[in-house]
């Protein structure tokens, strides 16, 4: 399976998963890869049972919208002034 179909969680599990596998150590590979010391604990207990690095389908409900337009709700809301004059009574 090529790299670029991996998404960047799979990816980084992935990149654990082969430093796991080359004996590094848990701690490193942590620092290494910017995450917890639970999180390679966790890899390493899939890695041991045989699970690959793909993310498992969730379970709920689907998408309303898609990413698009989540994007668009996140730039929206990540503005310093979402709505310019609101606390000045305007907004109800």
């Amino acid at each position: 399976m090529p790299l670029a179909t991996l998404s960047e969680r799979e990816q980084r599990r992935f990149s654990g998963y082969v430093l796991l596998d080359n004996g590094f150590d848990r701690g490193h590979i942590a620092t290494m890869l910017e995450i917890s010391l639970g999180t390679v604990s966790v890899w390493k207990k899939r890695f041991v049972e045989g699970l690959n690095v793909l993310d498992a389908p969730r379970s709920g409900r689907r998408r309303v919208y898609g990413k698009a337009v989540e994007n668009r709700f996140i730039a929206f809301y990540c503005q310093t002034a979402p709505l310019e004059k609101c606390g000045q009574g305007h907004c109800a």
